[in-house]
């Protein structure tokens, strides 16, 4: 028998007890939004901010400084806990210690003169009277291709600061002659650590007349807070 047109069917009863439940959740707010509401200010909002910022201090605030420190020859002896690095107004590197002592006073030392360093694989050719020829020469190549966004003026003379001739040896493959000789390259930021192993890997010349060919580098990709850290012993949350 057909069904009569216009009849409601049995399963299509309940929509409109359906749409009356959804209509009523629509109409109630979120947990999100009552939670929001209670955070919205009130009259004696400032009174609980003054409490509460001056219960912050009686708690937090450090003891007053000793004496003994506000001299520039007494030693100080503080735990670290983070190390960073910036570049002072003469574009220098600046290493940064923040810690604390066993009196609870904040500490925060600044190194200078730690340069960032690599290594690079030299051909025995290369002796000290090649020196500043290279460092000219390196220096000339890589103003060229400082990137704008790493924030050095290309107008600093000196991107590569100093060469070192040192001697060593690599832990790839067996040579019976262990002995290398590795030139030592200091450079002004640790930015530049990866384009100066770039210019290194193309290729270069770095005694007058010789012939371009691509070097090695080693350590160039170790941070240079972990540098600082490992050449002068320093650990995690070290005295």
């Amino acid at each position: 028998m057909a069904s009569v047109i216009g009849k409601r069917t049995a399963r299509s009863a309940p929509s409109s007890k359906k749409a009356k439940r959804s209509r009523a959740s629509q109409d109630e707010p979120s947990v999100f939004v009552t939670q929001l509401a209670s955070l919205a200010p009130s009259d004696d909002d400032s009174v609980r901010t003054v409490v509460n910022e001056f219960e912050t201090n009686r708690i937090w605030s450090r003891p007053p400084l000793p004496a003994e420190f506000h001299t520039n020859e007494s030693e100080i002896d503080f735990q670290v806990v983070d190390v960073d690095y910036f570049m002072n107004s003469e574009n220098n590197v600046v290493i940064r210690l923040f810690g604390v002592t066993t009196g609870q006073n904040s500490v925060c030392v600044q190194v200078h003169g730690f340069l960032p360093y690599f290594y690079v694989l030299l051909e025995s050719a290369f002796d000290e009277k090649n020196i500043e020829y290279a460092k000219t020469y390196l220096n000339d190549i890589i103003k060229t291709q400082v990137p704008a966004n790493i924030g050095i003026p290309k107008n600093i003379e000196n991107l590569i600061v100093d060469l070192d001739i040192v001697h060593g040896a690599s832990i790839y493959e067996y040579r019976k002659n262990p002995d290398q000789k590795f030139l030592k390259v200091y450079v002004r930021s640790p930015k530049l650590l990866n384009l100066c192993r770039r210019v290194f890997t193309n290729g270069v010349s770095l005694t007058r007349g010789g012939q371009v060919e691509s070097l090695s580098c080693f350590e160039a990709n170790i941070d240079f807070e972990i540098r600082f850290m490992t050449d002068h012993d320093l650990v995690g949350c070290a005295w």
